[in-house]
């Protein structure tokens, strides 16, 4: 997935359902792995081990990524451009995600129809949505904002 990796691991794990991780994708392997020939991972830990870690600790204690028969809502939030943002929230009792995509390889302004007080799941920062926002995004940039 190249620049789109962590931003597609982020979606993976928001989204309803369960994340498939491929082989190797946990030690930032670059290459398909051979089916019927003998092909190894190296063991190596990569800079997708630490954000692996983070959001399955995140689906593991946020019911707002809850799946399965109790599982989480989930609404689309509108955006000033759908060719290039992906965002949702999930919802669960208190517990609510909010993810938002630039889902190209360009920088865009990102305006959302949501309102709130959220912290960046990676950063720790404090963020504030509101409609009548604008915030720029770099290419391939991703939020993963809990409440």
């Amino acid at each position: 997935m190249g620049d789109a990796a962590e931003a597609m691991l982020a979606l993976c794990y928001a989204m309803p359902g369960m994340p498939l991780i491929y082989s190797g994708q946990e030690y930032d392997m670059n290459h398909r792995l051979k089916f019927f020939e003998k092909d190894s991972i190296s063991k190596e830990k990569g800079k997708m081990w630490p954000k692996l870690q983070r959001l399955g600790e995140l689906k593991n204690t946020v019911p707002a990524l809850n799946g399965g028969k109790d599982a989480a809502s989930y609404e689309r939030i509108q955006t000033n451009d759908y060719a290039k943002i992906i965002a949702f929230s999930r919802k669960k009792g208190d517990s609510e995600v909010v993810l938002v995509i630039n889902a190209s390889d360009a920088a865009t302004s990102a305006t959302l129809e949501a309102e709130g007080d959220y912290v960046d799941a990676f950063s720790d920062e404090n963020i504030f949505l509101s409609p009548s926002q604008s915030r720029e995004m770099g290419p391939w940039e991703y939020w993963l904002l809990v409440k």
